[in-house]
């Protein structure tokens, strides 16, 4: 007997050696042989997946070309390294630490936790805070196998490889919402996912759980997993916690019959880290709430707070503050006249949390800002099938690119950013010329 194998349905199947996949109707077991085939979304999403690594891939190659190491990604800070006596691992890193900066920044971090993870916190800034996105380093670990020689590169792996997958799960999704697959590489190139990447943080592989989690939440069988990838997001980045809450207030608002897959789901996603953080206040003493959190009750305050501003808090207006403001509008209207729509609370949370109200030490740089609001732009992208005129998005868009003309190091010290930036202005460019030529986009049939 063969069966064709709906997208959406690929990933949830369990092959046997012989070619056979196990189904298990009630109380009978049935082997149904089944020729695969790669659907032609999924072909396309692949295809979009694969741009995206070989971008990022070929920079890589590029900035090792001109003789940067992989321990530049890093940034490994004097002052860090040197402030503890408990890891000799850690220690030897003294020899890779940056000679003009004692700070270094938060990759840092992430790279001495996968070291060593027993004995890490007395080179940390503020140790319960930053082992409480525990599952970058912890993974990044794995897949070296505990290789301290290794480490620095399996972080820069499960980056590029978490983006890549981002893209996938994206281009899926939005097929499935009978939408081209390319408004993924909007996520793609964002500045501030490149900012993650090139800085090994944990905002790559966090919001490829959120993006997993998202793609298997309409579904009533696998809404168990989707809380499950929300938990871990949470624990590799707790700013991805504004979509499950999204979510749950989603259900609350919803038919009684919801209530028990709202449970379900709070428990969770919201369970993982409350439990996690519950163990760092028993051996570190403290949640990992930083002292220095300075969330303002005023929308912009923190921004204002910098006034009056220098070339990058002006680039921050017109490439975060101005489509924020916008992409907001346009989801209060679109809750007034559409009701309660879930993709709708993904953005407006976002924007709230992330943009709005946060303080002046976010918006000191693009580098803080850029990646914390990688979430912005994920909920945008998922806000695309509830518009037929996606002109807002498009201007976001070209905001938000905006910012790669300032970034005066990518222009001077490492040109094959012009590559990267002109591919991607190349490829959104075709997209909206696709716009321009058809009224609608053809979606492809679910089989």
């Amino acid at each position: 007997m063969e069966k064709r194998i709906a997208v959406r349905d690929w990933i949830f199947l369990r092959l046997l050696i012989h070619g056979e996949i196990s189904v298990y109707p009630r109380n009978q077991i049935q082997y149904i042989r089944v020729e695969l085939k790669l659907d032609r979304s999924l072909k396309i999403s692949l295809l979009i997946s694969l741009i995206v690594f070989f971008f990022y891939s070929l920079w890589l190659g590029h900035f090792l070309q001109i003789g940067a190491t992989v321990y530049d990604f890093i940034s490994i800070g004097k002052r860090f390294v040197l402030q503890g006596t408990d890891s000799p691992a850690i220690d030897r890193q003294i020899k890779h630490a940056y000679t003009w900066n004692d700070t270094g920044y938060d990759g840092q971090f992430a790279y001495y936790i996968a070291l060593d993870p027993l004995h890490a916190q007395s080179y940390i800034d503020i140790p319960a805070y930053r082992y409480s996105r525990i599952l970058y380093p912890l993974t990044a670990s794995f897949v070296a196998l505990g290789n301290e020689f290794l480490i620095p590169w399996s972080l820069v792996l499960v980056n590029i490889i978490a983006i890549a997958t981002t893209i996938l799960f994206l281009g899926i999704w939005l097929q499935r919402k009978n939408l081209s697959p390319w408004w993924a590489l909007v996520y793609g190139f964002y500045p501030g996912v490149w900012v993650a990447f090139q800085r090994d943080l944990t905002e790559p592989l966090a919001y490829m759980s959120v993006s997993l989690a998202v793609l298997l939440l309409e579904d009533k069988k696998t809404y168990i997993l989707s809380g499950i990838l929300f938990g871990l997001a949470a624990l590799t980045r707790e700013t991805t916690l504004l979509f499950p809450l999204a979510v749950i207030v989603y259900f609350l608002f919803k038919k009684t019959s919801t209530r028990s897959r709202m449970i379900v789901l709070t428990l969770l996603s919201l369970g993982p880290l409350i439990a996690y953080k519950i163990f760092l206040w028993r051996w570190l003493g403290s949640t990992g709430l930083p002292e220095n959190a300075d969330l303002q009750i005023i929308p912009f305050k923190g921004l204002w707070d910098l006034h009056p501003w220098n070339d990058v808090q002006r680039y921050e207006v017109l490439t975060i503050a101005l489509p924020a403001v916008f992409a907001f509008s346009i989801g209060v209207v679109a809750l007034l006249k559409k009701k309660l729509l879930l993709p709708i609370l993904f953005l407006l949370l976002n924007i709230f949390v992330l943009i709005f109200f946060l303080g002046s030490n976010s918006y000191v740089e693009y580098n803080a800002i850029g990646r914390i609001t990688i979430g912005v732009v994920l909920a945008a992208i998922y806000c695309l099938p509830l518009f037929k005129k996606r002109l807002w998005f498009l201007l976001c868009a070209v905001l938000w690119y905006r910012f790669w003309v300032y970034l005066p190091a990518l222009w001077e010290d490492y040109p094959i950013n012009k590559l990267i930036f002109l591919s991607a202005i190349v490829c959104f460019g075709l997209y909206v010329l696709s716009v321009v030529l058809s009224r609608k986009f053809q979606g492809v049939s679910r089989s």
